[in-house]
């Protein structure tokens, strides 16, 4: 089901998207500005919903985050692992003979 934000969220969402935009990079694996102008437009679309599934789906290493913070070896980050990420493409059928997880 589509994920519906209250207009008051709107704001907010486009800053995240603006951020998430800059800091992830994608311009870079772009080559021309309209498939860059196009890609941009369609995350930006479903941002919400992948912004939900991001968080459902986001974790952190447990072992590290029950180390105090002065004895942890590196920051503790957040993520979506190969495990949450591969289980979600098989769950959802994105995977199959013309795309498989080898």
């Amino acid at each position: 089901a589509p994920y519906e934000e209250a207009l008051v969220r709107k704001n907010f969402r486009e800053r995240c998207f603006a951020l998430d935009w800059q800091y992830g990079n994608i311009e870079k694996l772009l080559k021309t500005d309209v498939d860059r102008t196009q890609v941009k437009e369609l995350l930006r679309a479903h941002y919400a919903a992948i912004h939900v599934l991001h968080s459902s789906l986001c974790s952190a290493d447990w072992g590290l985050s029950q180390e105090p913070r002065e004895r942890q070896r590196q920051p503790l980050v957040f993520g979506v692992g190969w495990h949450e990420f591969t289980h979600m493409l098989v769950q959802h059928s994105l995977v199959g003979e013309d795309l498989t997880l080898e």
